[in-house]
């Protein structure tokens, strides 16, 4: 995906039909992130997420890429309190969900309606082994037309799709880094 000076989208695809990743500001540059799919097509790039509200920005940002696509997988990895749901409002407010927005943190999937696109925020720290998410009845949701904004994916780990994009969030003293 590709954002231009005129703010159009690209989604560029990989062999396989999955989005590669990456994400460029409004001045062409490359900003963000890891992409899925082979290790050959993973790029890498951090960013400097100064505050909460950074770091919502930065969920804004990738919104429209998987809008665009109408749909795909967003990992969002890191420690607790790094970011992740942070990230992942910023994402759906840009999607143009309104009102409140639960932590799936105890429900373990929250679903979303905004501007005809189903989107899924599913949590699964809570997860004891990762074979649960077969019980989340995730089987209809299919990535190619349902957005998943997956925190803790590496609980899920082989009973989930493979992620289009991955972001991890690291702490860096009073800041965090994606």
């Amino acid at each position: 995906m590709r954002r231009d000076r005129t703010g159009a989208i690209h989604t560029y695809r990989t062999p396989s039909g999955r989005t590669n990743g990456l994400v460029f500001d409004h001045e062409g540059r490359l900003i963000c992130c890891e992409g899925g799919g082979a290790e050959s097509n993973r790029r890498v790039t951090r960013i400097e997420l100064d505050d909460e509200a950074a770091t919502a920005r930065l969920g804004a940002m990738l919104a429209p890429t998987f809008l665009a696509a109408g749909g795909g997988v967003l990992f969002l990895q890191g420690d607790l309190g790094a970011g992740k749901t942070t990230l992942a409002r910023g994402f759906l407010r840009a999607a143009g969900v309104t009102g409140v927005m639960r932590s799936p943190t105890y429900t373990l999937m929250e679903p979303y309606q905004a501007a005809g696109q189903r989107l899924l925020h599913l949590d699964l720290y809570r997860l004891v082994d990762a074979g649960e998410v077969e019980f989340l009845g995730l089987r209809d949701e299919s990535p190619d037309s349902v957005i998943w904004l997956v925190e803790w994916p590496e609980r899920g780990q082989g009973h989930l799709p493979a992620a289009d994009l991955s972001v991890h969030l690291l702490y860096r003293g009073s800041s965090r880094v994606a």
